[in-house]
């Protein structure tokens, strides 16, 4: 009685149906003008499980800097505007964090700041 090996079945089989699909022919067909344009984000999540407020204060400083730092590689804030982007995205951010704090529920604190430019 002789084994049945499946690989000595399947693989011609396969390479024939493998043959096929790559000798159909490409057909011509009319593309569209394509715009795609890669951004950096300019929104960024900070997670408050586990930070006191000066720890806190330094990742909203970070990453103030890093949106608006976005903001003007997609040309949404001028180089100029820097400081002022960095500076009021992180007091929004550090005026929600008063918030959560404030109001000392659990599910806030363990919550995120959500940092956007300006």
């Amino acid at each position: 009685m002789s084994i049945i090996r499946p690989y000595r079945i399947l693989l011609p089989a396969l390479s024939a149906v493998a043959l096929f699909a790559t000798t159909a022919p490409a057909l011509a067909q009319e593309v569209g003008g394509l715009d795609v344009q890669g951004r950096a984000p300019t929104e960024l999540r900070i997670a408050l499980r586990g930070l006191d407020t000066p720890a806190v204060a330094k990742a909203v400083h970070v990453a103030a800097g890093t949106v608006c730092r976005n903001a003007i590689t997609n040309r949404d804030v001028g180089i100029g505007e820097f400081f002022e982007c960095r500076d009021a995205s992180a007091g929004k951010a550090m005026a929600r964090y008063a918030t959560i704090v404030r109001s000392r529920t659990v599910a806030s604190v363990n919550g995120a700041i959500v940092l956007s430019a300006r």
